[in-house]
C-alpha cells in the first residue's frame, strides 16, 4: 500500500512486477506512467490523486478492478481503458459532463464490466433520446427556413 505517502510519480514498480494490487490513492500523481511492468496486476487504485487523463493501461490485460475517482479526469475514449475491467470507480471527476454517446462507446468497449458509477443505461438511452430529438428538431427548423427562404427567392423571381 502506498496510500496517502505524497508520491507525485508512479515509478520504480519494476520490482512489484507480480502485484495483483496497487493502491496509490491519496497522494500528488498527476500522470498514470510505468505501469506496464504490472502485467498481473487485477486491482489498481489512483483515487483521489490529480490525473487528467487516464493512460497506460494497455499491457495490464488481468487489470479487473479500477478507481480513478476524485480526479481531475474530463474525457474518456475506450481505447484508453482495458476490456478486462470489471468495476469502474470514476466518481468526483468532470467527466460526468460527457456526452452520452462517448459514454455509449466507452461501456460497449467494456463486455466484463458489472459496475461502473457513470450514468446508468436508463439515464444513457434518455439523454440520447432527448440529443437525437433536438438534433432532429433543428435538422426540421433549419429546413423549414431554407424553405421559406426558396419560396420567397422563387416568388420574386416569378415577380420580375
Amino acid at each position: 500500500r502506498l496510500d496517502g505517502q505524497g508520491i507525485a510519480r508512479i515509478e520504480n514498480l519494476e520490482a512489484a512486477a507480480q502485484a495483483t494490487h496497487v493502491t496509490l490513492h491519496n497522494n500528488r500523481i498527476t500522470k498514470m506512467e510505468n505501469l506496464g511492468a504490472l502485467s498481473h496486476l487485477r486491482y489498481l487504485n489512483l483515487a483521489n490523486n490529480l490525473i487528467r487523463r487516464a493512460e497506460g493501461l494497455a499491457g495490464l490485460r488481468s487489470l479487473q478492478c479500477l478507481d480513478l475517482s476524485r480526479n481531475q479526469i474530463d474525457l474518456l475514449a475506450p481505447d484508453d481503458l482495458v476490456p478486462s475491467l470489471h468495476l469502474f470507480a470514476s466518481a468526483g471527476n468532470p467527466l460526468r459532463d460527457m456526452d452520452p454517446w462517448a459514454w455509449r462507446s466507452l461501456l460497449r468497449s467494456l463486455p466484463l464490466l458489472r459496475h461502473h458509477d457513470g450514468p446508468d443505461s436508463a439515464e444513457l438511452q434518455r439523454e440520447l433520446v432527448e440529443h437525437v430529438t433536438t438534433q432532429r428538431d433543428h435538422v426540421t427548423k433549419r429546413r423549414q427556413r431554407v424553405s421559406r427562404q426558396r419560396q420567397r427567392e422563387f416568388g420574386t423571381a416569378l415577380n420580375e
